[in-house]
C-alpha cells in the first residue's frame, strides 16, 4: 500500500508538477528534503535546494522538457525509485 502511494506521487511529480511546470511548489513538497538526484550525465546532488536550482536552470535552456513515461518503477516500504524518459526539442 505504501509503494503503491509513493508511485503515484512520483506520477504526480513529474506528469503534473514537472511536465507542466504547473505547480513547483507541489515539486519541492513531494521530494524528502535530502533527495539525492543522478543526472544523465552521472552528476549527483543532494537536497531539494540544490535540485530546485537545477531544474530552474534546466528549463532555461530546454523549456518544454517533459517526462513522458516511467517505464521503470519500484519500491520496498518507504523506498521508491523510478527512472523517467524524458523528451525535449
Amino acid at each position: 500500500k505504501e509503494v503503491k502511494a509513493n508511485l503515484e506521487r512520483f506520477d504526480r511529480l513529474d506528469f503534473d508538477a514537472y511536465s507542466h511546470k504547473k505547480d513547483m511548489k507541489l515539486f519541492a513538497e513531494i521530494h524528502c528534503p535530502d533527495v539525492k538526484v543522478v543526472f544523465p550525465d552521472g552528476r549527483t546532488t543532494i537536497g531539494i535546494e540544490q535540485h530546485l536550482k537545477d531544474i530552474d536552470m534546466f528549463f532555461n535552456g530546454t523549456p518544454d522538457a517533459r517526462i513522458s513515461s516511467h517505464p521503470i518503477a519500484v519500491g520496498s516500504g518507504e523506498w521508491t525509485a523510478v527512472t523517467g524518459v524524458m523528451e525535449a526539442t
